[in-house]
């Protein structure tokens, strides 16, 4: 996927906050609820370290899908188009900016 690209990267919670700190971005651990959403966009960069459940995201542009499970690390560019669907999971968030620096809505509507 052009927008983001997905590896099997890490092993724990406390590797994934050490990763992000060490990228010089904010780390936020969540638990998402379920949701199936339109395409959007996100005005700053993040990474998602997947701790549980699964995400599936597809870009708008290139029509491509992947799917994050636990264990899983995606980076993902601001601006990039792209809409998700889950059943709930729970994330270590990174972002590019602190997240009370965070515009709303965080998901921009797509053009």
């Amino acid at each position: 996927m052009e927008a983001m690209i997905t590896t099997q990267h890490f092993n724990s919670e406390e590797e994934a906050v050490a990763e992000i700190r060490a990228m010089g971005f904010h780390p936020l651990t969540i638990d998402v609820p379920a949701v199936t959403n339109d395409f959007h966009f996100h005005d700053f960069d993040s990474v998602t370290y997947m701790l549980e459940g699964a995400l599936t995201v597809t870009e708008r542009d290139s029509g491509e899908t992947c799917t994050l499970n636990p264990g899983d690390k995606a980076e993902a560019r601001a601006g990039v188009v792209h809409k998700e669907s889950h059943d709930g999971f729970r994330a270590v968030f990174g972002f590019a900016v602190p997240p009370q620096e965070l515009t709303h809505p965080i998901d921009k509507p797509a053009d």
